[in-house]
């Protein structure tokens, strides 16, 4: 049963996931599908620059995944937020769970196997930098400003 589940949610995000990638990524990198977006997430904004390592393969940053038991999954969702002159700089084996809030006006790196869990938010105004292997908790809220 746990399959059929995932592989449900998987195919609702097609949709999603073939708009972010061509929307953001050059050609060449969005036919690799390298962020898959999940089918509950709200596109706030959509300005600024996303960036992904040229190696990076297919679904290996996820964006509105997961489960958070201290969350309603049915009515929890990520929201991306990318406003004019932002940048967001992904590295390999991210996830950015769902829930998660990201409004990014600055600059925000995310390094090399990060793992940001529900409810989570992060406001970047000028910068903010995680290095490799980061895990975040569930309701954290980062910001710069």
């Amino acid at each position: 049963m746990k399959f059929l589940a995932k592989l449900y949610n998987y195919t609702r995000c097609v949709p999603r996931t073939l708009f972010f990638n061509f929307y953001y990524l050059p050609l060449k990198q969005a036919i690799r599908f390298p962020i898959i977006v999940s089918h509950r997430v709200k596109f706030q904004s959509l300005k600024g620059k996303v960036s992904v390592p040229s190696n990076a393969k297919t679904a290996k940053i996820k964006l509105g995944f997961g489960v958070v038991q201290v969350a309603d999954n049915r009515y929890s969702r990520f929201v991306w937020d990318l406003r004019k002159g932002g940048v967001v700089n992904f590295g390999n084996n991210v996830k950015v769970g769902t829930g998660c809030k990201l409004c990014v006006s600055g600059e925000l790196t995310i390094g090399d196997w990060n793992n940001f869990t529900g409810e989570s938010s992060i406001t970047c105004s000028k910068l903010i930098s995680f290095g490799e292997r980061c895990l975040v908790s569930w309701n954290t809220i980062i910001m710069d400003t």
